[in-house]
């Protein structure tokens, strides 16, 4: 048997030795066992066309290789609708491609029925307003687990690697990461909204509150240089945050333009603190309260 070396796959993968056989002796990468229950499977379905028709496993078995992350629940929903065409329930054998879109996956799979190609998400997407297709449901979550557990997309790219999973590229995750960032805070406000006024209807007169303030860096005891800090106010009756300030002393996008002498470009700009980090405490107190009062709860009673 002829071995052919370091040939390449359609994507561009390098061959294994065990794929670079010829093909002409129909070498199949299942075991004897699997071959024989595969063809046991297609015998005793009675909808299961000719055999020459049926995908064989030399077909698909370069295109789906490593892991995905599937909703299963609705994968499992869009495979038993079945073909576009005929509405033959669909099998993943038939996947003749795959186009990745983050984490989440389109495979078009071939009916072995009528043939026809239909085209099944590996998950749920949200709508978009503009043009109907907004971003995998998948996606838009890895976007809260980066923030949530609060490492970067270097070490989450490290981790699918390892595990054979797919990953998006540093930009794409940074995008979501954004996109989930934006939504939080503008939660988190309607939050501290809702909660306020359910404060000020449980006080008689005046609103008392509870403060308190950190820093992302601990200090020394003689040295307190962090370059960010953060500040909540919580309601006496509620327990419940009614308020929360964060200040910076750093962006990275000013100091890279700065450095390099270029113009600043438009961004999310959160450097909004030039003074100590020690300062940082009282002026959150100041901007929380601030805050509450342009609110005017009160003067609406």
């Amino acid at each position: 048997m002829e071995v052919k070396s370091r040939q390449r796959f359609k994507n561009g993968r390098f061959k294994k030795k065990m794929d670079v056989m010829d093909c002409n002796n129909n070498v199949d990468l299942l075991s004897e066992e699997e071959k024989s229950n595969e063809l046991q499977m297609f015998e005793n379905n009675p909808t299961s066309p000719d055999k020459a028709t049926n995908i064989a496993v030399t077909e698909y078995s370069d295109i789906l290789q490593g892991r995905r992350i599937i909703d299963l629940a609705y994968f499992a929903k869009m495979l038993q609708q079945g073909c576009a065409g005929c509405e033959e329930p669909l099998q993943l054998v038939g996947c003749v491609s795959e186009r990745k879109y983050g984490l989440a996956s389109i495979f078009q799979i071939k009916c072995h029925k009528c043939g026809n190609i239909t085209s099944i998400s590996s998950g749920k997407r949200q709508n978009d307003e503009k043009n109907g297709q907004g971003p995998f449901d998948v996606n838009v979550k890895l976007g809260v687990a980066l923030l949530h557990a609060g490492i970067g997309e270097a070490i989450f790219a490290s981790i699918l690697a390892i595990m054979n999973i797919p990953c998006m590229t540093s930009g794409n995750m940074k995008k979501v990461e954004r996109r989930a960032g934006s939504a939080i805070e503008n939660l988190a406000k309607e939050t501290c909204d809702v909660i306020l006024k359910d404060e000020a209807e449980k006080s008689s007169d005046s609103l008392s509150l509870s403060y308190d303030a950190g820093w992302q860096k601990r200090g020394s005891g003689k040295n307190y240089n962090s370059l960010s800090g953060h500040a909540s106010m919580i309601g006496l009756h509620t327990k419940k945050v009614v308020g929360y300030s964060v200040m910076s002393k750093t962006c990275r996008k000013c100091d890279v333009a700065t450095k390099s002498g270029n113009t600043v470009p438009d961004h999310d700009c959160r450097k909004n603190w030039g003074g100590s980090s020690k300062a940082m405490e009282p002026a959150m107190a100041v901007n929380i309260l601030n805050e509450i009062k342009e609110k005017g709860i009160f003067k609406e009673r």
